[in-house]
């Protein structure tokens, strides 16, 4: 896109919401934010444009919100693509997937769940690594930060999680679609 200088335009919303969804499963937190800006501002300038495409965009940036653990703005998205949404008949699939992200977020905000949306772009980032063999000191080495550094951002998670224990904010984590099954 910006080799053919087509960043700007703004039906490449699409496109940016997308990257924002795989750079934040991915971990790459700060990129991910700032995909998620820019496809909410191409999408605000979307005006007489097919309402279908309108809401896949906010469908995009809601997963992406999910994903950034920030349960506000994935609300605002999918109240967004839900008002776009009743100007589209009979796109089910649209309304299986807005759905879908409703579900998410309600498990995300049912009681007894810590709030997920305090999470820090440092916690995210430890978030990603827990569900693998990697030691404490092997996950410091790959985000170059120090082992102790790590264990401290891993235990404020286990908080944030309501868990003691790395198997279990995997199992939560998973549950509430921070990290892939």
């Amino acid at each position: 896109m910006e080799r053919h200088g087509l960043g700007r335009h703004a039906t490449t919303a699409l496109v940016f919401a997308a990257s924002a969804l795989v750079r934040a499963h991915r971990g790459g937190i700060d990129a991910a934010q700032a995909d998620l800006h820019e496809a909410a501002g191409l999408q605000a300038s979307l005006t007489d444009f097919a309402p279908w495409y309108g809401a896949e965009v906010s469908v995009l940036l809601a997963r992406a919100a999910l994903r950034l653990s920030d349960v506000r703005l994935a609300r605002e998205h999918l109240v967004r693509a839900e008002r776009r949404l009743a100007r589209v008949p009979g796109a089910i699939a649209l309304q299986e997937r807005i759905e879908a992200c409703w579900s998410q977020l309600e498990s995300l905000s049912a009681p007894g769940h810590a709030p997920t949306a305090s999470m820090t772009a440092a916690e995210l980032r430890i978030l990603r690594f827990l569900p693998t063999h990697l030691s404490f000191r092997e996950i410091a080495e790959r985000t170059y930060v120090s082992a102790n550094t790590v264990k401290t951002q891993a235990n404020a998670v286990y908080r944030k999680l309501d868990v003691s224990c790395r198997s279990d904010a995997v199992a939560r984590a998973r549950a509430r679609g921070l990290i892939d099954l």
